[in-house]
């Protein structure tokens, strides 16, 4: 069977909206290192008096500012290890069945995933952000719980049918319409 050069572009133009937007929603943007970040990482690990805070991210987007080291990691690298541990929490997370919760100590909390540490809370966080260690952890737990019920979706079996239906009539749509061209 030959193609001909219009049902190329009739083909072209049919399927060139769903490439667009049949990307995954849940884009990683990758952070990229220069040279001057990582002079500014060692210049806040080792300077203590001057500590700067660093953001969380998730997929792009600041969840929270980690405002104070914890033990020998700096705040830079409890930021990254926090958005690292967030963003392996999506892949599996699901909202129906999975819980966030706070799980307190003497000094610290625990923000918990199931159970599991998803990040620790200390009062030197919540010293620097002028807050109760309470209240600034339920502040945290309340933007990643937000922010992973935004970010995930978790269609039932039956969506994933209707999905799948719809897919197949558009495709039986598009062999018609090509049987109809030619």
């Amino acid at each position: 069977m030959k193609i001909r050069p219009c049902s190329l572009i009739v083909i072209f133009y049919f399927f060139f909206p769903f490439i667009l937007f049949s990307q995954d929603s849940l884009q990683i943007k990758k952070e990229t290192l220069t040279s001057n970040s990582i002079k500014n990482n060692e210049e806040n690990s080792l300077d203590t008096i001057n500590l700067k805070p660093a953001a969380v991210f998730l997929y792009g987007d600041t969840l929270f500012l980690v405002n104070a080291p914890l033990g020998t990691t700096s705040i830079v690298q409890r930021a990254e290890k926090i958005s690292s541990k967030l963003k392996s929490i999506t892949k599996v997370y699901d909202q129906t069945k999975d819980t966030i919760y706070l799980k307190q100590g003497n000094d610290f909390i625990n923000i918990m995933f199931n159970d599991e540490v998803a990040y620790i809370l200390t009062s030197n966080d919540s010293e620097r952000s002028n807050t109760s260690l309470l209240q600034l952890a339920n502040k945290q737990m309340h933007i990643l719980k937000d922010s992973l019920n935004s970010k995930t979706s978790n269609l039932t079996l039956e969506e994933k049918f209707t999905l799948a239906g719809y897919f197949l009539l558009s495709l039986l749509g598009l062999v018609v319409f090509l049987k109809l061209v030619q």
